[in-house]
Order: structure tokens, then sequence, then C-alpha cells
């Protein structure tokens, strides 16, 4: 237990660290003076710790705890409640996602602000397992235990945009702060060449004449009939096929297309590599911390993300937006819609649906420099602007502790009709 101070401001505890989005919290909350701490699941994935993404953990390690529990079913019947309660004395506000709701909730303590990080919300959004055996029945207890969280937490915030997630909060009569989670934390990096293990791969994109970063996971090949309904699908493979037409057109130089060995299509994506002849203009890096990815990240010439139509960019989107590099990436909204559900303007982010769409990118910012490098700083300017700190900032009114500064990004859900990223 972590003893209150005597006197001291609200204490805030962001609980688990799923796709890091915690961790970032933690950080922009205590840039902005709050009392902030993360707790960190038992079995936390080793690529959602701490020490993954920042260069700099002995400034954040005294506000970085361990949670006798995690983001577990098997908890919610393991794990005592006054062992659940007591790892949270001393804080007012609990912010996370996950099972940690449902955990929480049947100890006592309900989420000041839920934010799940699932499309259709962690097991609330699975398929209903149905008859009598004991797997099945322990499912639905579970989803049970955590429809009951999320209508007790004192705020939802949907922050995936997805008509699938405010549908489910919608049978459960949730409605939900349309925030997205400040999922990046820019802060001093080292030049990837000082970098022991990095100076090899730095070297190799610094000699590219034009590169291009994609590390969305591998996952292409069961596109769904409708292409705009829930997928985990990447379509990975648009961006290959355009690639492998700019080896064949580009006969002045020699791209480099940068893939992580990340995902169960990894294998398909080579192959496919193969059959386009472009294999000697690939480089494939293994899996590696989020921190390190981002100071590669700062030498490449663009970034490319998800090319399907279930919600707005993910981490990798906002990766690139970070790091002030264009970005290609299926967009759903028009620049109307975004502004009447955001109320921020459409980045420039580069539109990508189709191969065709791909290449037409990449040709540009190849042929025109200037252009690549205005599009870049218009996206980090947009950053600066609509996340980070100031969406930060957009949580505090739901803590009770502030009016926000300035408008920032909310989310924007798909619109049903045919016509994101």
């Amino acid at each position: 237990m972590i003893a209150p101070r005597k006197d001291s401001p609200p204490r805030i505890a962001c609980v688990g660290n799923m796709n890091n989005n915690m961790f970032a919290m933690m950080r922009y909350y205590r840039d902005l003076g709050l009392d902030a701490h993360l707790f960190l699941n038992e079995g936390e994935f080793a690529h959602f710790i701490p020490e993954a993404d920042t260069w700099h953990i002995e400034r954040w390690r005294p506000y970085i705890h361990q949670l006798p529990f995690g983001d577990n079913p098997r908890h919610l019947i393991l794990r005592r409640s006054v062992t659940v309660r007591g790892a949270l004395d001393g804080f007012d506000h609990i912010v996370g996602g996950g099972l940690n709701a449902a955990i929480l909730y049947q100890a006592g303590r309900r989420m000041s602000i839920f934010c799940p990080y699932s499309t259709g919300i962690e097991w609330i959004g699975a398929q209903i397992i149905r008859g009598y055996r004991p797997t099945a029945m322990f499912h639905r207890f579970v989803r049970r235990a955590q429809k009951r969280a999320t209508r007790g937490a004192a705020n939802v915030v949907a922050a995936d945009m997805t008509l699938e997630t405010l549908r489910q909060l919608g049978q459960l009569g949730v409605v939900p702060h349309r925030l997205m989670l400040p999922m990046v934390y820019n802060e001093d990096a080292p030049d990837a060449e000082q970098v022991d293990d990095l100076v090899s791969v730095a070297r190799r994109i610094r000699s590219a004449e034009f590169s291009v970063m994609a590390h969305a996971r591998h996952h292409w090949l069961d596109l769904p009939a409708d292409r705009g309904s829930f997928s985990a699908n990447k379509r990975n493979d648009i961006l290959l096929r355009a690639f492998g037409r700019c080896c064949r057109e580009f006969s002045d130089i020699k791209p480099l297309l940068i893939l992580c060995e990340y995902g169960r299509d990894v294998s398909v994506s080579k192959q496919l590599i193969r059959e386009l002849g472009c294999e000697s203009h690939v480089l494939w890096l293994p899996t590696m911390p989020r921190k390190k990815l981002r100071a590669l990240m700062g030498l490449v010439s663009a970034v490319a993300g998800e090319f399907v139509d279930d919600g707005i960019w993910g981490g990798t989107g906002w990766e690139a937006m970070a790091a002030g590099k264009p970005l290609l990436q299926a967009v759903n909204l028009s620049p109307g819609e975004f502004r009447a559900a955001t109320g921020a303007e459409l980045p420039d982010v580069l539109h990508t649906r189709t191969t065709e769409d791909a290449y037409a990118h990449l040709e540009r910012l190849y042929r025109d420099g200037p252009f690549r490098e205005a599009n870049g700083r218009s996206l980090l300017a947009w950053f600066d602007r609509y996340q980070g700190a100031n969406l930060a900032r957009q949580y505090l009114p739901l803590l009770g502790l502030a009016k926000p500064l300035q408008s920032t990004l909310s989310s924007c859900p798909p619109k049903p009709s045919r016509d994101h990223s």
C-alpha cells in the first residue's frame, strides 16, 4: 500500500498498460502537476512494460508499482477482495481498461474512468459460449462481471471509435465520453546510431534515398466480405503490392521498406514479397521495444499504417504523427464529418484504401521532397495541438479536477454508410 500524504491532492491510479496507454497517461498527468501512478498488471506483456517505452525510466520509476492481480479472468475468483482493494488504498481515482474493471468492481472499487482497449469492450463483445460446460459457464460469469463493472464506472470512454463498441455500450445503457487515449508520449531520445543494437539498421535506413516503415502486425488473409465490418485485418498486402510496383518503376533509386516480424501472416507477407521480386528492398526487423522502433522511425521518409474501415488510426498512426512523418492510412470520415464529430480539422493523413492509392502516395512522397517535409510537419503540429498533454487535459473534468484548457480530439465513430483512419 502507498500511504497518502496529509492534505495531498487527489491521487490517480492508472491501472494496467495495454498498448502503453496508461504509462503515457500517467506521464502526461504528472506533467500537468497531478499525483498519478502507474500500476502494472500481474503478467503484463513484456512489450508493455515501461522500460520498453522510455529512455528515461529512472525519472518515472518512483511512480510505477506492481499489482497483485492482472487482466486475467481467473483473478475474479483467485484473488481475495481485500487483496485487490488493498493494492489501491489511498488512491482517489482509478483509470484503466481490461478485466481490471470487473476485478476491482467485484472487490468494491469502481473505475473513475473505464477506457476499454478492445473493440466491443473486453469480454463483452466476445462471442457468447453457450451450454453448461464449466468453460462456457465461466465465460458467461466473466462477461456478466464485466458488464456490471462497465455500468458501475463513473465514466466510460469510447476511445476506439468503432460502431461495435458504441453498440455494446448502448445495450448496457451507458453513454460514453468520446475521447481518444493519449497513447504516445514524446520525449528526448538518442539518435538510433548511438544505440548499439540499432547501428547497422540505422545505417541501412540512412543509406536509402526513400524509406517507408510499416510496423503494424501482419494480418491480411481473412478480409471480411463486408469490408466495413470489424476485423483485426490490417490489409498489409495493399502496401506490399504498391511497394513492389515502386521497386519496378523507381528505376533511378532503390527504395527501402521496413517491416516487423510480428503477426500471424508474416510468412505469407514474405511469400508475396518474393513473388513481387522486391526482397532485396525489404528490411525485416525482429520484435523490439517501442522506444527503439520510434528511434528508427525518426530516420524514415514515411510511415504506413492500416487500410481497413473500422475505426480511425491506432498506435502506429499516432507514433507517425508524433514523429512528424507522413502517414499512409485509411480514413473513413470526410473533413466535414470529422470536424462535426471532433471539433478538430482532419489531419493531413494520406488516405489509402487501395494499392493504387498507396502507390500514388509513395510516388509523390518520393518525387516531391518539399511536400513530404511539409506533410510531416503538419501532422506533428496537429498532434501537438490535439493529442498528448492537450488531450490529457480533456480527462480532468471526468475526475472533477479542472476544466480543459482547450478543445482536443474526441472520438468519432465510423459512419454507418459506406463511404476511415
